[in-house]
């Protein structure tokens, strides 16, 4: 009787642990690292030609490394650092701006920016004007 009830024991205390994590707010405040992309979205750094690939680039798109982390502070400001690397060549560059988010609806500099956030993971989404879809796929750091 006694090994039962620790058995429940131990059941309950393990059942009250995984309710306290799923209902821990899911906050976009933290970094994150950007671990996939389409491919519009090299037009995010300034790529032009006709974008259905890498390709556009020729030999030189299979050599391209692209780094993108994002942080959001709590303060509502956000900076994304942006790195691309080319052969021996590579560029930095880093964007800071102003967010909101409530109630899943993000904004970033004033406007409306497609998202969807788990704990660990956020997607962003956003239409060009040129009408490509830019999706970038982020994990938390």
């Amino acid at each position: 009787m006694k090994k039962k009830l620790t058995a429940l024991a131990l059941l309950l205390a393990l059942a009250l642990i995984l309710t306290a994590c799923e209902s821990a707010p899911v906050t976009i405040v933290g970094s994150w690292e950007c671990e996939d992309f389409n491919e519009a979205a090299g037009a995010i750094f300034g790529l032009t030609g006709e974008l259905t690939g890498m390709g556009f680039l020729g030999d030189l798109g299979s050599a391209m490394d692209i780094a993108v982390v994002l942080h959001f502070f709590e303060n509502g400001t956000y900076r994304m650092d942006m790195e691309v690397a080319m052969m021996f060549v590579s560029q930095n560059e880093s964007y800071d701006g102003t967010y909101s988010y409530e109630n899943g609806v993000l904004y970033m500099d004033g406007q409306r920016v497609d998202c969807t956030l788990t704990r660990n993971k956020l997607t962003l989404t956003e239409k060009t004007a040129e009408g490509f879809n830019l999706r970038l796929a982020f994990k938390r750091q």
